[in-house]
């Protein structure tokens, strides 16, 4: 999320962003294992995506996650995952 939204924001405000998000009950923070890192290095062989966009990938797919508000279209390529546009998202 903060790959998506550091583009359009102040740091200042990226940072009350995500600090805020870390204070909401329904919000998932996922931590990440080096074993999650090298199974994404295994999909991203697979689907090319690049590193981060392979780790969100398996992620999602461990979590049962079916969207992802992104403006990478290489999103679309991938099967069982509907890329919403940010500006849905952030609406």
């Amino acid at each position: 999320m903060v790959n998506t939204v550091k583009y359009g924001m102040l740091l200042e405000q990226l940072t009350r962003l995500i600090l805020g998000l870390f204070m909401l009950d329904d919000i998932k923070i996922q931590e990440l294992s080096i074993k999650a890192h090298f199974a994404a290095t295994e999909l991203g062989d697979d689907l090319k995506p690049d590193p981060n966009d392979a780790l969100a990938i398996d992620v999602m797919r461990l979590n049962n996650i079916k969207e992802i508000c992104s403006f990478d279209e290489g999103f679309d390529k991938i099967e069982g995952i509907l890329r919403l546009p940010v500006e849905v998202c952030v609406n």
